[in-house]
């Protein structure tokens, strides 16, 4: 956390999104606040997993009930208001044992997300453990086959490696998407935080 708290002060940041927090209700949030910032958190209910947005306390933000309650369980969602102007953000967690129909459960809320009629903008963000995924051909690579993607209509800015460890392969398994191309111009890919093995994407 003193990491964290030294780079926002740094980059002061108006959107900070964690994935794996592995928090748990035994934590509470004055361990987790980071002054200046209104915090949401979503909890996994066993060991690992875990979700945090943290968003400037001068922007209007509340959490999108009906998305962050949706089947896939592991999902934030937030409106945030600039400008009178609505932008819906997302912070998603898929472990990497995820099932098929949970994988369609995380697809399911995220067309749900991008068909919000009320909102001007979607960024949806976080790790998603699918380094199969060719976003360049829109095909997923298995062991055996090759399938569809079934990805809802999103522009996906991550391309290089997120995740880095010794001795393996490097694989992207950490995506920003946007329901508009030109919403997200630069993705930068910066030293992990902490003892993370994924690198932190501004």
């Amino acid at each position: 956390m003193s990491e964290l708290h030294e780079r926002v002060i740094v980059e002061d940041f108006e959107l900070i999104g964690i994935a794996e927090t592995w928090a748990t209700e035994s934590v509470n949030d004055a361990e987790l606040s980071i002054v200046g910032y209104n915090m949401f958190r979503k909890d996994r209910e066993s060991r690992g997993g875990g979700l945090i947005l943290y968003i400037k306390n001068t922007i209007r933000a509340r959490v999108n009930e009906g998305l962050t309650n949706s089947e896939f369980a592991e999902s934030l969602w937030c409106t945030v208001e600039v400008d009178h102007q609505r932008l819906l953000v997302g912070l998603c967690y898929r472990s990497p044992a995820s099932t098929t129909e949970n994988d369609e459960k995380l697809l399911a809320v995220m067309e749900k997300a991008v068909l919000q009629i009320a909102m001007h903008w979607v960024l949806i963000m976080g790790d998603f453990n699918f380094p199969e995924i060719d976003y360049a051909s829109e095909h997923v690579v298995g062991k055996n086959k090759e399938q569809d993607t079934g990805i809802v209509s999103v522009f996906q800015h991550v391309t290089d490696a997120t995740r880095i460890r010794q001795n393996q392969t490097p694989s992207k398994l950490d995506y920003v998407f946007t329901d508009e191309e030109n919403l997200t111009e630069v993705v930068n890919y910066e030293v992990p935080l902490g003892k993370s093995d994924h690198v932190v994407l501004t």
